[in-house]
């Protein structure tokens, strides 16, 4: 049996001081980046991001769409960690 894979949309903030994922209050996905978003480095940042939260490798996570803007869906394939969605 095949799981469907987890798919999240993350509000990004790149040039930020530190690097996180978390959720707000509302429930939505922010990631604060460190790296700027010129050449890639802050969708590379945010997929290493990702993967340690959720306890996967970088190759189980990918940007599906969004990647140029302040809001990308991001897909996990399974198995993922579920206790990291809280």
């Amino acid at each position: 049996m095949s799981q469907k894979p987890l798919i999240i949309e993350v509000k990004v903030k790149p040039n930020a001081g530190t690097s996180q994922l978390r959720r707000d209050e509302s429930g939505q996905w922010i990631a604060q980046l460190k790296s700027p978003s010129v050449d890639g480095k802050a969708n590379a940042e945010l997929i290493d991001l990702v993967a340690k939260h959720f306890a996967c490798c970088k190759a189980a996570v990918s940007i599906k769409t969004g990647a140029a803007g302040r809001f990308e869906l991001v897909k996990i394939e399974v198995p993922y960690v579920l206790a990291s969605l809280d």
